[in-house]
């Protein structure tokens, strides 16, 4: 807003609008589809922790750490939740990728699958990539 006279005007505007009745005319559906992100690496996982959750880095480690090391669910036998945390890579084992499509075709059909594999490589030349992402 590029002055005070207008900022005034939508504002004098936003209270009008609050004020009136509103009812739905048309609803438009569609379906769409959207890839998933790549693999979380170090750096993005810490990036997103903040920009989502309001973590800082050190709690979005020990947090990670937790889910690494196995959490009891409904009582049971801690299992790890997640893999080992502190890598850049993107890569993942395909025995990794064949237990995932297999459990998205087992709760979601098989047309939820995406026919085509995605695989992604890591953009630094630096990685460390001893550990699968």
């Amino acid at each position: 807003i590029e002055n005070e006279t207008r900022a005034t005007e939508v504002a004098t505007a936003i209270q009008k609008v609050k004020k009136d009745d509103w009812k739905v005319i048309e609803v438009k559906e569609k379906t769409r589809k959207k890839e998933p992100p790549a693999p979380f690496i170090t750096s993005t996982l810490q990036q997103e922790a903040v920009k989502k959750l309001g973590f800082t880095s050190s709690r979005t480690m020990r947090t990670a750490q937790t889910l690494y090391e196995g959490v009891a669910i409904g009582g049971g036998t801690p299992i790890g939740l997640i893999t080992y945390m502190r890598t850049d890579s993107l890569m993942l084992a395909d025995e990794a990728i064949d237990a995932i499509r297999g459990h998205i075709k087992k709760q979601f059909g098989a047309q939820a699958l995406n026919p085509k594999i995605r695989k992604f490589k890591s953009k630094s030349k630096n990685a460390q990539e001893a550990h699968e992402a």
